[in-house]
């Protein structure tokens, strides 16, 4: 059965054979980025919450979506 999703037998047979021994690896910079990128997202909600708590004294739903939205984040 030719093309569709299950590519014909030449096709296949031209791929090279994964290598288990010594495989290409990723470094960190994603990794490392993510967490950049999350250092910046915690202190800002901080300084958002630490205005609307102690500044304005007027939390409202939208501080309490944002807190939950970090916690899903943080996992």
């Amino acid at each position: 059965m030719g093309g569709g999703v299950h590519p014909p037998l030449s096709v296949v047979l031209t791929w090279p054979t994964p290598n288990y021994v010594d495989p290409v690896t990723r470094g960190w910079e994603v990794p490392i980025m993510c967490m950049v990128l999350f250092a910046i997202a915690l202190i800002v909600v901080l300084a958002r919450l630490w205005a609307r708590l102690v500044l304005q004294h007027n939390a409202g739903l939208d501080d309490l979506f944002i807190v939950f939205s970090m916690v899903g984040c943080t996992a």
